[in-house]
């Protein structure tokens, strides 16, 4: 229930109307009421387009995020679990403690398995999960004869925040690193223990990206997400995702409820471009998922600092920059 004001470059602005905005889904398993409009955390009155409650079958059937984000009625009355830090300075300070994680495919096997090695380089006996996305048997069988590797499978397609939402069930913490990447240095996580401060954000990225961000932010996705953060979104240098350190907190928990609704909503994550001429196979062609999880973390956080670490931009390196 948003009007929303927009020219060809993209200003925006969001304007609350004060009709009711009906934002509840009723899960038919429990009976309990969810919040399907994102709610802007830094502007209450800035209320997104509500999400289709068919979506929240899907996050109950994969056990993650239900758990975290139940409403008790309307758009207010979190509830929050147990085993949910409030900041960084909570999390373990045992470096044995944290795990890797990533998720494959077919098509990225080869990459995961160097990335693994790369990692075992720096840390051996640290314990590394693995999400197969509907990986073939014969790959199965490469995966290494370790005791401190644990292999999922999933057989149908899921988005990377419900991945990520099912290792903050098990772990807490947690480091991302997806296939392409490769670690290159030492000690990476006890540096980091370091440097991180209460006022860090729950998810730290370690990668900039060079893409135009903001290209990926036409109306469909805004209409979901009011909010005020375009202006910083121009910069390009944003943060990706190949590389995170992800804490179980209620605000990292809000991030992968809301970017997973988008990676299932069609309006969302696949809607036409803003700009009507560019082509569809473009290699400038922004990606939405990385457009939705930038203008979320803003957001939440405001500054790109607070969840982008340079320091250790050097310790991760491509598959192809090796």
């Amino acid at each position: 229930m948003l009007r929303s004001i927009s020219n060809r470059n993209f200003e925006r602005s969001f304007v609350a109307v004060s009709e009711a905005v009906n934002c509840e889904c009723r899960s038919f398993q429990t009976g309990k009421i969810f919040n399907f409009c994102y709610i802007n955390p830094q502007n209450s009155s800035f209320i997104g387009r509500k999400f289709d409650c068919e979506h929240l079958e899907i996050l109950e059937d994969a056990g993650d995020l239900g758990n975290y984000l139940i409403l008790e009625k309307g758009v207010s009355g979190l509830l929050e679990t147990n085993f949910i830090f409030s900041n960084l300075s909570e999390i373990p300070r045992n470096e044995s403690e944290f795990v890797f994680v990533s998720s494959t495919s077919n098509d990225q096997f080869d990459f995961t398995l160097s990335s693994i090695k790369c990692i075992r380089e720096f840390y051996p006996d640290q314990k590394y999960i693995l999400y197969g996305l509907n990986l073939n048997s014969s790959l199965v069988n490469q995966l290494p004869n370790d005791p401190n590797f644990e292999f999922r499978q999933y057989y149908n397609p899921v988005p990377k925040p419900v991945i990520m939402a099912r290792a903050l069930k098990e772990t807490g913490a947690f480091w991302w690193i997806e296939p392409e990447i490769a670690l290159r240095k030492p000690d990476v996580i006890k540096k980091f223990l370091e440097k991180i401060s209460s006022q860090a954000s729950s998810i730290v990225s370690f990668r900039s990206t060079h893409q135009f961000i903001a290209g990926g932010l036409h109306p469909e996705i805004l209409n979901f997400y009011p909010g005020s953060s375009l202006e910083a979104l121009k910069n390009t240098n944003q943060v990706e995702v190949s590389v995170l350190f992800v804490t179980r907190t209620q605000q990292t928990v809000n991030i992968l409820k809301w970017w997973t609704l988008c990676s299932l909503t069609k309006s969302c994550i696949q809607a036409r471009s803003v700009d009507p001429e560019e082509k569809p196979q473009s290699p400038a062609r922004p990606r939405y998922d990385l457009a939705v999880f930038n203008l979320l973390m803003l957001n939440e956080f405001q500054n790109r600092e607070n969840y982008f670490m340079s320091d250790f931009e050097s310790s991760f390196v491509t598959m192809k920059d090796l």
